[in-house]
Parts: C-alpha cells; sequence; structure tokens
C-alpha cells in the first residue's frame, strides 16, 4: 500500500515539475499591445480640446471651457484623479463619446486606444462621479414668483404661485427576458418611464428614473414625493392630462383646445375663460417638453436601447440631467442641437410613447384632491378671463377713440385745403375771364392794352404795375400763398387722398362749399364745423350760392 502511495507522488510532482517548467518557459516571451495607433487616447482629447469649437462641441457635447470647468469640479471634489494611463481629461471625454453615441465597447477602445476592460472600468468611475453630484446640480426650486412669470403681464399675477413643471418621459432599454414583462410600454417597447420636473430656466429640478414602461405618470410622480420630491405650501408645478388636477398640480381643462398647435390652426382668438387658461398653461409648460427635447438631442443615447446593466440605465438618464443642469448654470448654448447634430445611427432610434394622454384614476390620494384642485383652477382660470376681457375692453376704446380723433382730425384737414384750393381756382378762372374782356375790348378800339386799361379805369394804373409799385409786397405775398405746403401731415396725406380718389361728382361738391365759403357777405359764409359737417355727410342738402365777392369787386373795377 505505501509503495502504491509512494509512486503515486512521484509521478503526480513529476508532472507538476513538467508543468511549471512550461509556464516558466513560455511566461519570458512578451505579450503583443492590439492598440498601437499614433493618436492615443490622451493625444486625441487634446487634439479635441486644442481644435476647432464646433469638433469639440460635436464630440464633448458642451463648450470648451464648460468641459475645462466640468473636469475641475471632480478634481476639487477628489471624485476622479489622474491615474498611470488616462487623464480626468480622458476618462470623462469617455464617457460623453458613450453619451452622444451609443457606441459599443470595442469600437471606444479603437477611438481611446484602451482594453475593454479599462474603457468599462472608467465609463463606471465617471458615471458614479457625475451621479454622485446630483444632489448638488439638482436642487428644487425657490418659493420665489420665477422671473419668466413675474415679468410678463400674461402670466401675472395669476401663476404668479407656480414654480415649474413636470412631465414623463420614455427612455429605451434592454433587459433580460424574464424581466421585460413589467417594462413593456403600451406601444410594445421595452422602456422606463421617467418623470422629470423643471423650473423656467430649463433647469432640471427632480428626476425620477428606473420606474417599468408600464407604469402610469402619476404613479411615479406619487413615489416621488414619499422619496424626497415635495411642493411648498401654496405653491404648484403645471402638468398635462396625464395626471390628476390637484392644488399642488395644476393640469388644463379637458375637452377644451389646449395645446399651442391646436390654437394656431384654428387662427382665432380664445373664445373664453378656460380656452385663455389653457392657452397661457401650454405656454408656460412648454419648457419642460423643450427641456426633454433638448436632453435627448445632446445625449442621444437617451433615444436608443444601450446594452448596459439595467441600474447602469437608470444613472445614465440621471447623469444626462446632471451634465445639462451644469451646462445650462455656466451659461451654454443648445441651439446648435439639432437632429444633424446626433451621432447615432438612426436605425438604433427606438419609438417610445411621449406620456400618459389620460389620467386613469389609479393614485387614490391624488383622487381625494382632484375637488380643490379644480376649485383653484377655477379661481386662476376666472381671473385671467376677467382681466384679458377688461384690458379688451379698454384697449377697443382706446383705440375707437383714437381713429375717430384722427378721422375728425383729417376731414378738417383736408376740407381746409380743398376750400383753399377751390376759391384759388376760382379766382384764377375770374381773373382770367376778366383779362380775357379787357383785351378784346383793347384790340376793338385799336389801342396798346396798356393804354386803353388805363383810360377805362380812370387813369389808374394797371393792379400789376400798382403792386409793382407797392414794393412788390401784394406779388410776394400771392407767390408765397401758391407755393404753401400744407402744415399738418394730416393735410398731406388728405392732398394724397384726394388726388386718387376724385371724381366729378365729389369735385362739383366740393366746388359748391367752396363758392360758399368766398361770398361776398361774410355772415353767409359757413364756420368750419359747417364745412367739415357738409362734407363729411353726403345727405346734407347745400344751399344755392351767393355772388362770389372776388368776382364782383374786379368786374365793378372793370366797368368803373
Amino acid at each position: 500500500m505505501w509503495r502504491n502511495f509512494f509512486s503515486r507522488k512521484r509521478r503526480d510532482d513529476e508532472e507538476m515539475e513538467s508543468v511549471m517548467h512550461w509556464l516558466a518557459s513560455n511566461s519570458s516571451h512578451e505579450r503583443t499591445p492590439i492598440h498601437t495607433s499614433i493618436l492615443s487616447g490622451n493625444k486625441h482629447v487634446e487634439e479635441l480640446l486644442q481644435g476647432h469649437e464646433v469638433r469639440a462641441r460635436r464630440e464633448l457635447r458642451m463648450e470648451k471651457e464648460i468641459f475645462y470647468k466640468l473636469v475641475k469640479v471632480f478634481r476639487d471634489s477628489n471624485l476622479l484623479t489622474n491615474s498611470r494611463e488616462v487623464s480626468v481629461e480622458e476618462q470623462l471625454a469617455i464617457f460623453l463619446f458613450c453619451l452622444s453615441t451609443n457606441a459599443s465597447n470595442r469600437t471606444i477602445q479603437e477611438r481611446f486606444q484602451h482594453s475593454g476592460e479599462t474603457i468599462s472600468r472608467y465609463f463606471n468611475a465617471v458615471l458614479e462621479a457625475v451621479v454622485s453630484l446630483s444632489s448638488r446640480i439638482i436642487q428644487l426650486p425657490t418659493i420665489n414668483t420665477p422671473i419668466q412669470i413675474s415679468s410678463n403681464p400674461k402670466f401675472m399675477p395669476y401663476f404668479k404661485d407656480c414654480i415649474g413643471a413636470i412631465d414623463g418621459t420614455h427612455v429605451p432599454i434592454t433587459i433580460c427576458p424574464s424581466l421585460q414583462d413589467p417594462y413593456r410600454n403600451r406601444k410594445g417597447g421595452l422602456s422606463q418611464n421617467v418623470m422629470v420636473a423643471c423650473d423656467f430656466k430649463c433647469q432640471f429640478v427632480h428626476v425620477s428614473a428606473g420606474w417599468e414602461g408600464s407604469a402610469s405618470d402619476a404613479r411615479v410622480l406619487q413615489d416621488a414625493l414619499a422619496h424626497g420630491f415635495y411642493v411648498p405650501s401654496g405653491k404648484y408645478y403645471l402638468v398635462d392630462a396625464g395626471y390628476a388636477n390637484t392644488p399642488n398640480f395644476i393640469a388644463l381643462f379637458r375637452n377644451v383646445r389646449y395645446h399651442l398647435q391646436e390654437q394656431g390652426r384654428s387662427n382665432q382668438r380664445p373664445n373664453n375663460a378656460k380656452e385663455l387658461f389653457n392657452l397661457r398653461h401650454a405656454q408656460l409648460r412648454n419648457h419642460v417638453e423643450r427641456i426633454i427635447g433638448v436632453l435627448k438631442m445632446r445625449f442621444p443615447i437617451l433615444k436608443c436601447a444601450s446594452y448596459y446593466p439595467i441600474d447602469a440605465q437608470s444613472d445614465i438618464v440621471i447623469a444626462s440631467c446632471v451634465v445639462h443642469n451644469f451646462i445650462k448654470q455656466n451659461d451654454g448654448s443648445d441651439n446648435w442641437l439639432n437632429q444633424n447634430s446626433m451621432q447615432v445611427n438612426p436605425t438604433e432610434i427606438v419609438d417610445v410613447p411621449d406620456g400618459d394622454e389620460e389620467y386613469e384614476d389609479d393614485v387614490l390620494s391624488m383622487n381625494e384632491r382632484r375637488r380643490a384642485g379644480n376649485i383653484r383652477r377655477n379661481q386662476i382660470a376666472e381671473a385671467r378671463g376677467e382681466q384679458a376681457a377688461a384690458g379688451g375692453e379698454a384697449a377697443r376704446g382706446e383705440q375707437a377713440a383714437a381713429g375717430e380723433a384722427a378721422e375728425v382730425e383729417q376731414a378738417a384737414a383736408g376740407e381746409a385745403a380743398e376750400v383753399e384750393q377751390a376759391a384759388g381756382g376760382e379766382a384764377a378762372e375770374v381773373e382770367q375771364a376778366a383779362g380775357g374782356e379787357l383785351t378784346e375790348r383793347e384790340k376793338g378800339a385799336g389801342r396798346e392794352p396798356a393804354a386803353a386799361a388805363s383810360k377805362e379805369l380812370g387813369g389808374r394804373r394797371p393792379r400789376e404795375e400798382r403792386e409793382k409799385g407797392a414794393g412788390g409786397k401784394i406779388s410776394a405775398g400771392r407767390e408765397a400763398s401758391s407755393r404753401r405746403e400744407p402744415n399738418t401731415l394730416a393735410q398731406t396725406k388728405v392732398f394724397n387722398t384726394v388726388k386718387i380718389l376724385w371724381v366729378p361728382k365729389q369735385a362739383l361738391r366740393c366746388i359748391h362749399i367752396a363758392l360758399l365759403c368766398v361770398e361776398e357777405n361774410p355772415e353767409h359764409r359757413p364756420t368750419m364745423q359747417e364745412v367739415v359737417h357738409m362734407l363729411s355727410c353726403q345727405n346734407v342738402v347745400l344751399p344755392k350760392p351767393q355772388c362770389p365777392a372776388y368776382l364782383w369787386t374786379e368786374m365793378a373795377r372793370a366797368h368803373s
């Protein structure tokens, strides 16, 4: 027995010695590295940060100066440190590249020239560091009225107690088949239901991620209230039709036009207080819809089903919101974001629901407060409607009064100008007729016109000579009067209008009124108010004009 034992032990020792010898002989060989590109990950990041702003923004999803600020926060907080091979800048760049492309581990290895284990390790390290900043960067709003409301009369003072807006959105996920059923949404896909609350500066104030896609928006909100989210007393958030209308969460009126596109398609103003309330409600709540759209365009991984563990997929949503807030707090821009700026394959984008279209009455605690919420909503709507009606009537009254005053002023100026023009024309015709008559008489007598005129007028000099002898004052005055332009803007507009609208019937009426204004007896001449009345009222019967003073004076002089 002992002999068999020792022989077996000796055989095992020989085999072990041969194995150790083989391992020692093979360990002397150096491993051949796979990633040997000249452009290492560190050099790639340096090239981005030193290159064009557009390229850096496309790769890092933010401006370069904001990227440096975020790196400084990680270093100062001791959340991330440089390793022997990977700097903090490169670690953050790896993380942001994953969020912007939803790239596979192998693709990231090729971009940054690191092993798969290195990529995975630093992605998780940055993810954990960003999520740890959520309590500092995502904070509940203050109880003060937002400046976006207090400075806008459309919303103030009716929405003075509103501090933000809430909505639900779905983010695609990947999960093992045995756990898929609860995450299947109403479109049949797999997603997590995420509730976000934002203020009117387009910053997140609360995020609840990780809920199953089959859960309703109201249930996610109920869970958020039980885990740190709260509404200050007297304040409220704006919500859509997927939530119950309560004093702290004001929804819009159902079966009433409410969406901004519906208001635009109808091409008319709100007809009642409820429509006006829904319009203003939609304008304010549009902030949360915009912030969700910006978030998903900045980090397209939220539109795709990623292959990270389910817990990491929830943390990615929170981390994306943290980075978004950090960018907004440092005056970053989102105007450059559009569909063309996304670096994901369109075939990877998953169609998910936008949110619940109708409240399902599935939260008892909210159902009990719906009556109080309806009362508060009605008070806001009625106050807003009364103010709009009063403001509309006042504006219409002022506009009508201003229009009537302008019409009266324009008519008065126009009539004065027409009277002056008509009188001048009649005077010119009379003068021309008198001059022609004198010429005929002079020719018949065979004398020179000037001598004949001097004799017939009893030796008096002709009017032109008398005016010239008087130093030309009369002629200069008449010449200046003929060149005189209207002295007001209203008269100028009336003259231009008269040229366009001048017709024979109106011309005859104006001449008739002009003859009344130049009658010989001043007591028979109409006042300016009567002239305006004659011109503005076509039904007024005009009296027959008497002898014009200028005509008979010239004729008397001619026959004397």
